[in-house]
């Protein structure tokens, strides 16, 4: 999924509901319908959408940006940054290892940059965090290339600081 499937299902509606067994959430079209109407009126391509939400809302409008439609979120109390595009690199802010991560093949350093690898047989659970590698040379082939999930809070977008674009 994408920011423009986001769009394009604002404007058209969904056909069916959208749910996760696992984490027990179910959005009919019509709970969307009034979720769009509500939220995502001021939607536009290739523009961030802040989002100020009812804490009742705010499960349901999570589920539906980060798990079904993917999209990097920033949450902050109850505003919602979504952002159009998905940021490719982000630095470890605490450490991954065995304890905090139990399937993580090997320890991520605080500091450690790693990048975004996500592909459509990733088992990862978008609700908590998301599929990165500290390789970006291993990410090229997408069949077989290795990734683990790093949850949300142990991470944030890499911003080169002699980066004069960002």
């Amino acid at each position: 999924m994408s920011f423009n499937q986001l769009i394009t299902d604002v404007h058209f509606g969904i056909k069916r509901n959208i749910s996760s067994r696992r984490d027990k959430i179910r959005v009919t079209p019509e709970e969307f319908r009034e979720l769009a109407s509500k939220y995502f009126n001021s939607i536009e391509r290739d523009n961030n959408l802040l989002i100020k939400c009812a804490q009742e809302d705010k499960g349901t409008l999570i589920f539906l940006l980060r798990w079904y439609y993917q999209l990097w979120v920033d949450i902050n109390k109850d505003v919602v940054l979504v952002h159009f595009s998905f940021p490719k690199e982000f630095v470890v802010v605490q450490e991954v290892n065995k304890m905090n991560h139990p399937f993580t093949p090997k320890v991520f350093a605080k500091g450690t940059i790693l990048y975004f690898n996500g592909t459509s047989y990733s088992t990862c659970n978008w609700l908590r965090g998301i599929p990165l590698w500290d390789n970006k040379s291993d990410i090229t082939p997408p069949d077989i290339s290795p990734r683990c999930q790093i949850n949300y809070d142990f991470i944030k977008v890499y911003i080169p600081k002699n980066d004069p674009k960002k």
